[in-house]
């Protein structure tokens, strides 16, 4: 059998176009679209760790990208004059001036771009010589002139000058920064928690034990006037070397996580709703003419809640609480001790007294000392008094009769 030429060349004519039909290759496509896709921004930071910065400084400031397409991007950065380089990470020449400072990035691919921006709140910078301009006497620190003060180094204030803060205030200070006043010292804040004074730690985590040296007032004549005063991590929180006819005025004021809360000598102190939380030694006080203080909080202090030698006042309406003794007192010391609560672990003594007190007696009646001690012999056990003195004057109360408990001698 034999088949035609004719009829094989048809059908198979015929297949092929049936196949470039059914596959779409009866013509060329044409070329595909390319799209463009925007740059995005994730992220703007500053670096350098701290949580505010100051004027003048320069830090680097970086912006975080992504282009899906791996387009070349430009950067723009805003406010124009301030950057120093180019490229995702700069470095920001902060202004001279106390400010909010909004700055801005542009990224852009050529054809579409993203942006981002975020205001900087810019402080001043106290260093030795450069603390602002005393004017009538009197040099006026206060949140109305800048958002914030950065302290660094150690600044003093000469003699003749009062230095003034306002309450709502907030100072910064970096490690070994340090504050000597020679002169007059006034806060005019209203209490530690509201529209006060705050001095803290320049780190970036303020709530360390990232310590900076603390205020050191050496004021022969000057008053010293203080109201919502607010000192954590300091080494030294309030130090004060006075004159011997000086009263120190401190009220509604905090002491927190610093190794010494409050120092002084050869003055009159008069404290009233203090705190101290989480210091070594709360209050350290040394010859004082006389020690009064009252409404005052010592909470988890490490080693005593405050230490007393050489002094006469007394302590009322105080809460002790913590596993360290409430406080020390060494020989010289004429502290009457009334109205209080003791809330000391067991067996955590809550009083401490040094050798050689002689016969003196001190007064600690009407005092709470915690959960199941309601007899003076109770109480005796959690008190230390190395050869047996001195003799103190005690009756425990209930923890609700404060507000009724007869002071008087």
């Amino acid at each position: 059998m034999s088949f035609g030429t004719g009829n094989g060349k048809a059908l198979l004519v015929t297949a092929l176009s049936i196949a470039a039909a059914l596959f779409g290759c009866t013509s060329n496509p044409d070329a595909p679209v390319l799209v463009n896709h925007a740059p995005e921004i994730h992220s703007l930071a500053l670096g350098g760790g701290r949580p505010v910065i100051g004027a003048g400084m320069s830090i680097s400031i970086s912006v975080s990208t992504s282009d899906i397409d791996g387009d070349a991007l430009s950067y723009l950065w805003e406010p124009e004059g301030q950057f120093s380089g180019s490229g995702p990470q700069v470095t920001w020449n902060v202004p001279n001036a106390f400010e909010t400072v909004n700055v801005k990035c542009t990224v852009s691919d050529g054809e579409f771009e993203d942006s981002a921006s975020r205001n900087v709140e810019v402080g001043r910078i106290l260093v030795p010589g450069d603390v602002g301009e005393p004017s009538g006497g009197q040099l006026h620190w206060d949140g109305g002139g800048a958002p914030f003060y950065i302290l660094r180094g150690e600044v003093e204030i000469a003699e003749e000058t009062e230095l003034v803060i306002d309450g709502g205030t907030t100072f910064w200070c970096d490690s070994g920064s340090k504050l000597t006043l020679r002169g007059g010292f006034r806060v005019e804040g209203t209490s530690y928690d509201t529209d006060t004074a705050f001095f803290k730690a320049w780190s970036s985590d303020g709530s360390s034990h990232d310590f900076w040296k603390g205020i050191f007032v050496n004021s022969p004549e000057m008053a010293i006037d203080i109201q919502g005063l607010y000192l954590k991590n300091a080494e030294y929180g309030l130090d004060l070397n006075l004159g011997t006819s000086q009263t120190l005025d401190l009220r509604s004021s905090k002491f927190e996580r610093c190794d010494v809360g409050l120092g002084a000598q050869f003055i009159e102190v008069v404290g009233e709703g203090l705190s101290f939380e989480e210091c070594g030694v709360g209050l350290l006080a040394a010859s004082l003419d006389t020690l009064l203080l009252t409404g005052c909080s010592f909470s988890n202090f490490e080693e005593y809640g405050f230490r007393v030698s050489s002094s006469e006042g007394s302590c009322t309406g105080a809460l002790f609480s913590g596993d360290k003794p409430a406080a020390f007192f060494s020989p010289g010391s004429d502290i009457t001790c009334t109205g209080n609560v003791f809330r000391i672990e067991s067996p955590v003594n809550f009083l401490v007294f040094g050798e050689d007190f002689g016969s003196q007696t001190l007064d600690f009646r009407c005092n709470y000392w915690g959960d199941g001690l309601d007899t003076p012999a109770h109480i005796w056990l959690r008190i230390d008094r190395p050869g047996g003195q001195p003799d103190l004057l005690l009756e425990p109360i209930a923890d609700s009769e404060f507000e009724s408990c007869d002071l008087r001698p």
